[in-house]
């Protein structure tokens, strides 16, 4: 979920993270040149409103145009000009001011005279906007023009939106005179030479000389380049992009990411937030929630300062709670996703009893399982408790669970997530429906997790709360 996405055709590099772009330049998925040439009208609306500024319009009238363009407005008409069904197919979605405001404020206390802000994906500005109002309301007009033509750096493959990342800054400044009815013809001459078309992937020199690194990276899912070290397969392009920050820029360069919540909790991320955090000094989580009412995934913020000295830090930012027990469900219970995969396991072996998402009633003890398939494989035997590993964010009860207590072994399938007491004890199982029926587990789970699945890690770390009274009690069936 980000500012924009590659979809030129650059020549293939020699080098081996350079080379990860041609693992996820994949144009199906990306936005391509006639949809984003259509965002161009928008270019012409920005210059049009810089023109009428120039010549001396009124100057309310030109503030209000001015301050809906370095706001909502480009994100609005990507929408009315791209269209939303395309926009979500290569999650080209800006960070809105909001947003950006956010990462600008962890940005600030460090900026000074000689910074190079830096964003590698920076479509439309919105972060490198932001940032530019940080550095603009400490200095007069004219200072903070010339300051900002020095410190704002960015990158995009789209030339559109690299025109339209110019001219809202270039609206910045011309606001800022407007206001102290100072001199504005300057303006239009006015110009950003470190915002240029290209790859955040595969130009490092902008990362190696900037002091402050922004980012809304893409989130579209794509496929591991051959170097990375942490996972093959489909990844995450949003872990891509800040892994190449993290090694790429120098020593006590500060980076504030806004990522998707599955890089901060998802268990199939382990690996790679073990290679982030040793070579980056996290000092701020801020879980944020939804994108936006047009992004439908939830994102968070890390702000951190690349390492001066390779160290592991003690403890994980991302899945530990300052509230958290002593105790917790993985002490008691093995957590484990059930086996079964119906689609694909194949119909083989002894006739079996099968709890599936669609028998495994919520908040039932369950003696009595009627479905039936042909496994093979591992099998649970009773007593155990099931939850759903679809779980909304903000949602009651987000662990929804069933006790199942029939006698003999049972299929489980790969929709729930299976946690068998280590002493067998029906009791301790009865306890844990208690735990994960209070409101206190929900809240619990909204801070460590905001992906739209609930993870083993999440569930094993789960304090074993000492309740006296549940919120939701099994009934049998």
């Amino acid at each position: 979920m980000r500012e924009t996405q590659v979809s030129l055709q650059l020549p293939q590099s020699t080098t081996p993270r350079a080379r990860r772009l041609d693992a996820w330049n994949q144009p199906a998925k990306l936005l391509n040149q006639h949809q984003v040439r259509s965002y161009a009208k928008y270019v012409d609306e920005l210059q049009e409103v810089l023109a009428d500024g120039l010549r001396g319009g009124p100057p309310d009238l030109i503030i209000s145009r001015i301050d809906d363009a370095l706001n909502r407005g480009p994100a609005e008409r990507l929408r009315e000009l791209v269209g939303r069904p395309a926009l979500r197919r290569s999650g080209a979605f800006f960070s809105g001011p909001v947003l950006a405001a956010s990462v600008a404020a962890q940005v600030a206390p460090s900026l000074n005279k000689t910074s190079v802000i830096y964003d590698p994906a920076c479509g439309g500005g919105d972060l490198l906007i932001s940032c530019a109002q940080q550095i603009a309301n400490r200095l007069s007009p004219r200072l903070a023009s010339a300051q900002l033509a020095r410190c704002i750096a960015g990158r995009d493959v789209h030339g559109e939106f690299i025109e339209v990342s110019k001219l809202r800054l270039k609206l910045l400044v011309l606001r800022k005179l407007l206001v102290a009815k100072s001199g504005s013809r300057f303006v239009g001459s006015l110009d950003f030479p470190m915002l240029s078309v290209g790859s955040g992937l595969a130009d490092f020199e902008p990362i190696r000389n900037a002091t402050h690194i922004v980012l809304n990276p893409p989130f579209i899912s794509t496929t591991a380049p051959p170097d990375c070290a942490w996972r093959s397969g489909r990844v995450n392009s949003a872990a891509l992009f800040l892994e190449t920050c993290i090694k790429e820029s120098q020593p006590g360069t500060r980076i504030v990411a806004l990522l998707p919540e599955v890089l901060r909790s998802g268990s199939s991320y382990d690996r790679w937030r073990s290679m982030v955090l040793g070579a980056y000094s996290i000092d701020r989580v801020e879980v944020i929630g939804r994108f936006s009412s047009h992004a439908d995934v939830d994102v968070f913020i890390w702000a951190g300062t690349k390492r001066r000295a390779k160290a592991v830090p003690r403890r994980s930012p991302t899945t530990r709670s300052p509230s958290a027990s002593k105790l917790s469900v993985g002490r008691f219970f093995t957590v484990r996703v059930g086996p079964v995969v119906d689609y694909r396991s194949p119909r083989t072996g002894p006739d079996r009893r099968y709890l599936h998402a669609r028998n495994a009633d919520a908040w039932a003890e369950i003696r009595r399982i009627g479905s039936r398939r042909r496994w093979n494989g591992a099998l649970v035997n009773p007593p155990f408790v099931v939850v759903r590993r679809t779980s909304r964010p903000g949602k009651l009860a987000r662990a929804e669970a069933s006790l199942v207590t029939s006698g003999l072994p049972v299929a489980v399938e790969n929709h729930l997530i299976v946690l068998e007491p280590r002493r067998g004890s029906l009791r301790q199982c009865r306890h844990l429906m208690r735990i994960l029926g209070n409101p206190r587990t929900d809240r619990w789970l909204d801070r460590q997790i905001r992906c739209r699945h609930l993870t083993t890690a999440a569930l094993k770390s789960l304090p074993w709360w000492d309740l006296v009274s549940p919120k939701r009690v099994p009934r049998g069936r």
